[in-house]
């Protein structure tokens, strides 16, 4: 038992959660700053689209940063992850090259993963007597 290694598999999806919220969240921030700068590639009112991008991207990328900060409450930065990546759709899912909702599928992937993680069982520092 002494010379037995723990699994480092939910560690891994835990990173691939942070990251892809991450970069989902910095996606989605981006497309809604766009239209700060050229509101004529908005479909909707751009002042709408422009705060649903920064309120969804904000929301996206401060879900990513809890759920590094906070492990132990990672259903609810998921859930958060998933509804806002969500909400991104309004403002186009983050579109990348005009084709695909990169933003979108980003954050709803990280916040699935993060979802249906298990944490670590936590280690006793010193063992019973």
């Amino acid at each position: 038992m002494e010379g037995r290694k723990p699994s480092r598999a939910p560690e891994s999806i835990r990173v691939r959660a942070i990251l892809l919220s991450l970069v989902g969240g910095s996606v989605v921030l981006a497309n809604g700053l766009d239209g700060v700068w050229i509101p004529k590639l908005t479909l909707f009112s751009p002042a709408i689209v422009v705060w649903v991008g920064l309120a969804s991207g904000g929301m996206m990328i401060v879900a990513g940063l809890f759920l590094w900060l906070l492990p132990r409450h990672h259903a609810t930065w998921g859930a958060l992850l998933i509804g806002s990546s969500a909400l991104s759709l309004l403002n186009g899912g983050g579109l990348v090259g005009f084709l695909f909702p990169l933003g979108f599928t980003s954050g709803l992937v990280g916040g699935l993963l993060a979802v249906q993680r298990s944490p670590a069982p936590m280690i006793p520092l010193a063992a019973p007597r």
